[in-house]
């Protein structure tokens, strides 16, 4: 019997080895879950059609998944309860990012269009490794500011391609932000967004501590680079 068992599990090893990739899923599940108590968390790579950013077979949405039920929780959403569990314990992770959507009426009240937004962490760019064509991206000493960084479609249709935007006011529901970057033409994730709003690390923290357990609103969309 105990030749027996010897014999299965160096049949199982080589398959193992052989399917590789599966085992490095299985190995990257293993470690993003064994932190926490009710939800397990895996990696969903690209792999059908990379995305244009560096090194895309690193990039993943983050999931999670009922230990009890093995259904998915919202897809990659990801309550703020458990992203700032995730940011601290997800050491296969170099980066971990997440948004929600974010409703945003440009412009004065009575000339003000709605453009689709989003609200990021402050490593959302950082962890895509992209860089804005113009101005810069959003920094841990933004935390307390209003500030936006444009989309390159955005930039030219609404402000008609100014040089001189960065460090410009511009009127946002009522408030003025700072513009601080302008993104490039190639750039745009999620899809159509046009405005990115920075969502700190003291917030998401403060939505975490206000959850309502049940509900565990609010939710972020989650992805992030593996560690080598």
């Amino acid at each position: 019997m105990i030749q027996s068992l010897v014999d299965e599990f160096r049949a199982a090893a080589r398959q193992l080895r052989q399917r590789l990739g599966f085992t490095l899923g299985a190995t990257l599940s293993l470690a993003l879950g064994m932190s926490l108590a009710t939800a397990v968390y895996s990696v969903r790579t690209a792999a059908l059609r990379p995305l244009p950013f560096p090194e895309p077979d690193r990039l993943g949405y983050v999931y999670e998944q009922s230990l009890k039920t093995g259904e998915l929780g919202g897809g990659s959403r990801v309550p703020a309860r458990h992203l700032v569990t995730l940011r601290t314990d997800a050491s296969s992770l170099t980066e971990l990012a997440a948004w929600k959507e974010r409703y945003a009426l440009l412009g004065e009240s009575g000339e003000a269009r709605s453009v689709s937004a989003k609200s990021v962490t402050e490593n959302f760019f950082a962890a895509l490794r992209v860089r804005p064509m113009m101005g810069r991206v959003f920094t841990a000493d933004d935390r307390d500011a209003r500030v936006v960084v444009l989309s390159y479609a955005l930039w030219a249709s609404q402000f008609g391609s100014r040089p001189n935007i960065v460090g410009q006011s511009v009127r946002i529901g009522g408030e003025e932000h700072l513009v601080i970057g302008v993104m490039g033409p190639a750039f745009d994730f999620p899809r159509g967004t046009r405005l990115w709003f920075l969502v700190s690390d003291d917030a998401i923290a403060r939505e975490a501590a206000s959850t309502i357990a049940d509900n565990d609103w609010p939710k972020y969309m989650t992805f992030g680079r593996l560690a080598p």
